[in-house]
């Protein structure tokens, strides 16, 4: 139990301490992706994940993207601009780094729109799931 002596404005900081506990736990990277100017900014464990700096134009990004797995991501961008009631979205995908290496990325984000419903800002989160998804296949082959 916390001491009452703590104001409101720590819970705040004590949320905040919690998200990021928890993402540290979860090995999750985070990233904003601004819809006007079509830049992108990571957190270090999004950097790291991705094997990129801590921002970049979103078309440099999507090079990255398995040529078989770019149309879904697209087709969501569009979905986005043209639909206001899309709010939360999820992609799985592949992702080459400039390193070589292929990752398997799951991210969840959702959209934040202005007063007229226009789409602004994509605030998510990603997760590494190569692992995951090899312990999948490897389980799968020897069925």
């Amino acid at each position: 139990m916390r001491s009452s002596a703590l104001n409101v404005a720590n819970d705040s900081v004590v949320a905040e301490a919690r998200a990021e506990l928890a993402m540290e736990i979860a090995g999750l990277g985070t990233f904003e992706r601004d819809l006007q100017s079509g830049w992108m900014s990571f957190s270090d464990r999004a950097s790291e994940i991705y094997g990129v700096g801590a921002a970049m134009p979103w078309s440099d990004w999507l090079q990255g993207v398995h040529v078989e797995d770019r149309a879904g991501l697209l087709a969501l961008k569009e979905q986005i601009l043209v639909d206001a009631s899309l709010i939360d979205c999820e992609a799985a995908f592949r992702y080459r780094r400039l390193d070589g290496a292929e990752r398997y990325i799951v991210k969840r984000f959702r959209v934040l729109r202005d007063g007229a419903g226009t789409p602004v800002l994509d605030v998510g989160v990603i997760a590494d799931e190569t692992l995951r998804r090899a312990e999948e296949l490897r389980g799968a082959w020897l069925l």
